[in-house]
């Protein structure tokens, strides 16, 4: 994206409309749509299309912007990562750390090997249970959420 052009449109639009040039307007808009028939039109009737010249650039220009901004935050995001690799070496390294067993788990005690087993299975239904539930969640939502179960539920007792 030409960072310059965006800037012109962005003067364009700065200077007040008693001093816009909207033969330059309707060029810029050309330049953004292709449009050459709209551009024909806007040209043809100069004096009535200000409106419609002022909205069209602004539009254009705020989808430009909202780029560039996309561009800034992720230079930004990397500038993030090498302070954080610079300064906090815990955080850089938390990501490289495995996760699991230990490297000396064979070394430790039987009961000890026996709670990783045990609390993989706790683990395990853990998971179970918050899909089960998750899913019971997405099951009302659809169904126009608790207060209609609740008018459901309360409408088939006696």
């Amino acid at each position: 994206m030409d960072h310059k052009f965006t800037e012109q449109i962005k003067q364009w639009l700065e200077t007040p409309e008693a001093e816009r040039d909207y033969a330059v307007g309707a060029l810029y808009l050309l330049k953004l749509s292709g449009n050459q028939i709209m551009y024909r039109n806007i040209i043809g009737q100069i004096d009535r299309r200000h409106d419609f010249v002022d909205y069209q650039l602004q539009k254009y220009y705020n989808f430009r912007v909202a780029d560039l901004t996309r561009a800034q935050v992720e230079e930004m995001e990397q500038q993030v990562e090498a302070i954080v690799a610079e300064h906090i070496p815990l955080a850089a390294k938390a990501d490289e750390q495995p996760k699991g067993k230990r490297a000396d788990h064979d070394a430790l005690p039987d009961d000890i090997k026996a709670k990783y087993v045990e609390n993989l299975s706790i683990l395990q239904r853990m998971r179970e249970l918050h899909l089960r539930l998750r899913s019971v969640c997405f099951s009302l939502c659809r169904r126009g959420g608790p207060a209609a179960a609740y008018e459901q539920r309360k409408g088939q007792r006696p």
